[in-house]
C-alpha cells in the first residue's frame, strides 16, 4: 500500500514518466533496502540483541571499522538509486547529490581513513591503463558494430550541464575509486578469509576472496564481464605490495582515462 501510495504521488505531484520509468521499478528495492538496514541498525544498538563489553565499547568509540570501508559506497549506491529513480531510465540528472552524500561517510571517517598507508607505483599505473584497454575494445559500440552515445543528462549545453558533468568527472575520478576499492579490496577480500577481518593482514591471497570478491565486484556494473576482469586487475594490484593506495591509483587511472574518453568522443555509456 505504502509503495502504490508513493507511485501515485511520485506520477500526480513529479512525473507520470518518472513513477512509471525510473521509481516505479525501484521502489521495491528501495524499500527493501531501507527495512533490512533498519533492522540491522536496530540489532545492532538493542542490548537486547548484542551485549558489549566496556572495555571493548571504549576501545572501539567512534566509526566501526566496518563502517570506514563501507559507508562510502552504500552512500553512493543508496543515492544513485533514489536520484536515478526521478531520471525516467536516463543518465542521472542528480548525479552531483551524490558527491554530497558520500563527503559525508568520508568526513566522518577521515582520521581512520588518514592513517591508512598512502602511496603508489607505476604498476598500478599500469594496470588502471590495462584496464581501460579492455573497457574500450569492448565499449557496446565496438561490440555491436554501431557507436552508442548518450547524450548529458541535460540538453542543451546549460550551466546544470556543466555542473553535472564536472561532477561527473570528480566522482568518476575521486570518490568511486576510493568507495569501491575500500569496499572491495580492503574489506570483502579480508572478510572472506575471516569474520574478523582487521586480524588479516593486507594484500593476503585466497584464491576464493580473489574469484568472490572480483565477481561481486562484476556484478556491480553493468557490464559485469569487464566489470570482473577489472576486479581481478585491481586486486592484482592490491596484492602485490598489500597496499590499497595502489587498487585506488590503478581505479583512479582508468577512470580518468574513460573520463577523458567521454568527454571528447560525447560516448557516456562507458561508464556503465
Amino acid at each position: 500500500m505504502v509503495r502504490i501510495f508513493a507511485l501515485v504521488m511520485v506520477g500526480t505531484w513529479i512525473s507520470a514518466d518518472v513513477a512509471a520509468g525510473g521509481f516505479h521499478s525501484q521502489a521495491g528495492w528501495m524499500a527493501f533496502i531501507a527495512v533490512g538496514l533498519g533492522l540491522m541498525l536496530f540489532a545492532h544498538r538493542s542490548p537486547f540483541f548484542r551485549r558489549v563489553d566496556a572495555s571493548r565499547a571504549e576501545r572501539t568509540a567512534g566509526p566501526s571499522r566496518e563502517a570506514v570501508y563501507l559507508a562510502p559506497l552504500l552512500a553512493i549506491v543508496g543515492v544513485a538509486m533514489i536520484s536515478s529513480a526521478f531520471s525516467a531510465g536516463g543518465p542521472d540528472r542528480y548525479y552531483p547529490v551524490r558527491l554530497v552524500a558520500v563527503a559525508i561517510p568520508f568526513w566522518l571517517c577521515r582520521r581512520e581513513d588518514a592513517a591508512m598507508r598512502w602511496s603508489c607505483s607505476w604498476q598500478a599505473l599500469a594496470i588502471g591503463v590495462l584496464v581501460f584497454g579492455i573497457w574500450v575494445a569492448r565499449r557496446p559500440g565496438v561490440m555491436s558494430g554501431s557507436p552508442t552515445h548518450w547524450a548529458p543528462a541535460v540538453n542543451p549545453m546549460t550551466a546544470w550541464t556543466y555542473i553535472w558533468l564536472l561532477a561527473r568527472v570528480i566522482g568518476s575520478v575521486v570518490t568511486v575509486p576510493l568507495a569501491e576499492e575500500l569496499a572491495f579490496r580492503g574489506f570483502l577480500t579480508r572478510r572472506l578469509i575471516s569474520a574478523n577481518f582487521d586480524t588479516v593482514p593486507p594484500g593476503r591471497f585466497t584464491w576464493t576472496s580473489f574469484a568472490v570478491s572480483s565477481l561481486a565486484f562484476g556484478v556491480l556494473h553493468d557490464r559485469w564481464v569487464e566489470g570482473t576482469m577489472a576486479g581481478m586487475l585491481y586486486a592484482l594490484a592490491y596484492y602485490r605490495r598489500g597496499s590499497l593506495s595502489d587498487a585506488v591509483a590503478a581505479h583512479t587511472t582508468t577512470n580518468a582515462l574513460l573520463s577523458a574518453d567521454a568527454l571528447i568522443t560525447g560516448d557516456w555509456s562507458l561508464f556503465s
